[in-house]
């Protein structure tokens, strides 16, 4: 959902919660999965070639490569933008190219997949997060004893801090170089909250009971990320 979590921090807190975790760990047991815990794959910024984005107004008309995701094509469709699914294997071609404007992606990956050396123009609007399931085959965790599921556990909830500490460690100093050769925004995300909001009412109709669930937990814990450095 657009605009969920506040930043990454948030939703660590809000996955992790017994109200989401449990609910989600029930639903992987349906698939054949255990549900060990959330990595993290980081809050999604937006970069383009054209110009600095610091309202909505800036997203409109743009061409933004999205995943073939339909959340996120929704989110951009709600903002004026022209959102084309493409495999990301495709994006810097494109992107050289002049065929796509933009894209968004959690800067790590932006930085890793060198995207910017072909966008000048980044907008910080953690717009949307997402979290990698860890997980193994409820078959193989069912063979385990106790003892061997407690230490497996043990040893996935260190590799989640650990995980969770080096993309926090790496996405600021992504950022920092980012402020150096780029024209970087950080734009007021109130205005773009407003315009997406008809994401949650078609989202909510399809998953009432999460969705109400997911909704009301990332409110509840809202004002303890939305003061000092950790709302930045």
């Amino acid at each position: 959902l657009p605009f969920l979590f506040e930043n990454s921090q948030h939703a660590y807190a809000v996955i992790d919660s017994k109200k989401i975790s449990g609910y989600l760990a029930e639903k992987a047991e349906e698939r054949g999965f255990h549900l060990l815990g959330f990595w993290d794959n980081g809050m999604r910024d937006l970069t383009n070639s054209k110009h600095p984005i610091e309202t909505p107004k800036d997203v409109a008309g743009l061409k933004i490569r999205t995943p073939d995701d339909t959340m996120t094509i929704s989110i951009f469709n709600e903002l004026g933008a022209n959102p084309t699914p493409m495999a990301f294997g495709e994006l810097y071609l494109a992107l050289r190219t002049g065929a796509v404007d933009g894209q968004e992606n959690p800067v790590v990956n932006i930085k890793s997949s060198k995207l910017d050396e072909v966008q000048p123009n980044l907008a910080v609007t953690g717009h949307k997060y997402e979290a990698n399931p860890f997980v193994i085959s409820t078959a193989r965790w069912s063979r385990l004893t106790p003892e061997q599921r407690s230490i497996l556990q043990e040893a996935a909830d260190e590799a989640r801090a650990s995980q969770r500490e080096e993309m926090s460690v790496q996405t600021k100093r992504i950022y920092e170089e980012f402020e150096l050769k780029l024209a970087v925004t950080h734009p007021d995300k109130e205005a773009f909250r407003t315009l997406t909001a008809p994401v949650y009412d078609s989202w909510s109709a399809k998953f009432p009971e999460f969705f109400a669930t997911i909704t009301s937990t990332a409110d509840e814990l809202r004002p303890e990320y939305t003061q000092g450095d950790e709302a930045k």
